[in-house]
């Protein structure tokens, strides 16, 4: 085999194969074997049939075996030779395939970017660290009374706060439910305060098996925007009334979940909120001195890098939105995806240029710390076979990368209280 490199563009480079006339004739006799065991010809035994006659009645499918097994072992070969790290699949061009002559073609292939990257040391940076407030606080108690909450049935109609489970259909302006539409079963919260006014009215005082049509104006800002602005016709049949039994926020509810009283309850909380804002501001620091150095190397992406996390998104987001506005999908994530592979690139960058690895024992303990009852060995021969492991290598380098720019960049740190804006949550019920 022969091959040369040239330059094609940013990161590209076009590699010239070419792979002498007995190697490909070698594996077309390879393949012709092969098929020739199993074909069945009038005349001959299973196996017996002329390699010739075999050779020319599945010529199309032995091509196709043919360059499906000798391209990409030259490709793969070129690159070792030429010692290329590559970032995406490659793609062949000018191919050119002749039983008894040369298979030649063009591998252009897209390089990982290895960069020299400047200014990592000395990064001035502010780290802010919101305050924890009492709000929080009672909002973090408020999730826990939520999840001790029981509902109990009641023969009565709702009052506030109640639950209501009903079924809920789309109908005419006459109420009659229209024969498309599927008829949905849910639990609302009787007058609450996410849904829209209309249900809100409709859910208070309903009793079990009341009908009732109810006629919904959604705003022009609507999330579904197939709604906004639009007025529709429901029907609610109530199948169930729940009364909320919420436990009380007392020292035998702190009790119940571990605590002497509850004022020792909101400190552990109040102490658990501060270490993960201490842990979030970290991150944000982070990532404000990985885009101060950024800015300071500046790098294109390679497109297949790009376009490979586009789509990838794309599929994902179609799964949710059969109507996705896929141009403008594209135009949104796009910055995210650059940036997304910038920092990747650079972090290896540094990483290399710094010398700095991850241990086996350092895997082997982040593996311990996360299945702390399961096997080691074990774990990690799981995580190789499905992939993950190589994954969990990059993050623990990423984090060893961060760190090490963390001490070297003069932190600012100060507190301050969060302003918290009041929002009104509206939902589709």
């Amino acid at each position: 085999m022969k091959s040369t490199v040239e330059e094609k563009g940013a990161w590209q480079k076009a590699i010239a194969i070419t792979l002498e006339p007995e190697v490909v004739d070698a594996r077309i006799d390879q393949m012709v074997s092969r098929y020739r065991k199993s074909a069945h010809f009038p005349g001959f035994r299973k196996g017996k049939a002329p390699a010739e006659m075999v050779r020319t009645a599945y010529w199309d499918r032995i091509e196709q075996d043919v360059l499906e097994s000798l391209v990409p072992e030259a490709i793969s070969d070129a690159i070792n030779e030429h010692e290329l790290k590559i970032a995406t699949n490659p793609r062949v061009e000018d191919l050119h395939f002749h039983p008894g002559e040369e298979l030649r073609f063009t591998a252009v292939v897209e390089l990982w970017p290895e960069l020299d990257p400047q200014g990592t040391d000395g990064v001035k940076v502010p780290e802010v660290i919101w305050q924890i407030d009492d709000e929080q606080i009672d909002e973090a108690l408020a999730s826990m009374q939520e999840r001790g909450t029981t509902y109990e049935p009641v023969e009565r109609p709702s009052a506030q706060n109640d639950v209501v489970e009903a079924w809920l259909q789309a109908a005419d302006r006459s109420g009659k439910p229209l024969p498309t539409a599927k008829r949905q079963e849910m639990r609302l919260d009787a007058g609450g305060e996410s849904l829209l006014p209309e249900f809100q009215t409709a859910t208070i005082g309903i009793a079990e098996g009341e009908r009732r049509v109810i006629e919904v104006s959604y705003p022009t800002d609507f999330q579904d925007r197939a709604l906004a602005g639009q007025t529709r016709t429901f029907v609610l049949r109530a199948k169930k009334i729940y009364e909320k039994k919420v436990p009380t926020l007392d020292d035998a509810f702190a009790q119940g979940l571990g605590a002497p009283d509850l004022a020792s309850l909101r400190a552990q909380i109040r102490s658990r909120m501060e270490e993960g804002e201490q842990e979030e501001a970290h991150k944000r620091t982070a990532e404000a001195i990985v885009d101060q150095i950024l800015a300071q190397n500046a790098f294109d992406v390679p497109s297949g890098l790009v376009e490979r996390s586009l789509s990838q998104g794309l599929a994902r987001a179609r799964k949710d939105d059969p109507q996705l506005d896929e141009e403008n999908f594209r135009l949104s994530l796009t910055p995210r995806v650059v940036r997304m592979w910038k920092r990747r690139i650079l972090l290896d960058s540094i990483a290399r240029k710094e010398d700095l690895r991850v241990t086996d024992d350092e895997l082997d303990t982040q593996l311990q710390e996360m299945a702390p009852a399961q096997d080691v060995a074990r774990l990690r021969k799981r995580l190789q076979s499905s992939g993950e492991l190589e994954g969990l290598r990059v993050e623990l380098l990423d984090r060893k990368v961060l760190d090490a720019l963390r001490s070297r960049a003069s932190v600012e740190t100060s507190q301050k209280a969060r302003q918290r804006e009041r929002q009104s949550n509206i939902i589709l019920p």
